[in-house]
């Protein structure tokens, strides 16, 4: 904010691009928290800095974040059949045992037409969604990966 160029601001965009493709929910809390602080202060500024800051810094990120959006749109829409819906969501839809978020309840196990599709769902992310439904699991399975323990 205090030197504003263009190439941070095309970096800053290039590693929401990263994130929005690689973690898209956590992405999205983090982006918003950043985007809400990077647009009060640029909407706290009067003048030259105003300008300045919208053409070395909004514009720039937002080219990113278009290009962003109707890349991962097109490719979608290829393969989903919908702008907005990710091949992740199908795929968990079709052969999730465990929900993404902690909240939601199980779903029916859906019918598998490889066993090693089913294996990996009932043996992985559905022990590791069940450990973290209590208070107790959840702060295990954290100091296990705070403290590297195996096996948890």
């Amino acid at each position: 904010m205090r030197q504003p160029c263009v190439h941070v601001s095309l970096l800053t965009g290039m590693g929401l691009t990263i994130l929005a493709n690689s973690r898209p929910f956590e992405g999205l809390l983090v982006s918003l928290t950043a985007g809400i602080f990077l647009l009060i202060r640029i909407v706290g500024q009067r003048g030259q800095e105003l300008r300045v800051s919208i053409r070395k810094i909004a514009l720039p990120i937002l080219f990113i974040l278009v290009l962003t959006i109707m890349g991962m749109g097109l490719y979608n829409l290829r393969v989903t059949g919908n702008f907005l819906r990710m091949p992740y969501q199908n795929h968990e839809e079709t052969y999730a045992m465990a929900p993404v978020f902690l909240w939601q309840k199980l779903p029916p196990e859906p019918e598998y037409r490889h066993q090693v599709i089913r294996d990996f769902h009932a043996n992985y992310a559905l022990p590791f969604y069940t450990s973290r439904r209590s208070i107790l699991g959840f702060l295990m399975d954290v100091c296990a990966v705070i403290f590297r323990i195996p096996d948890r």
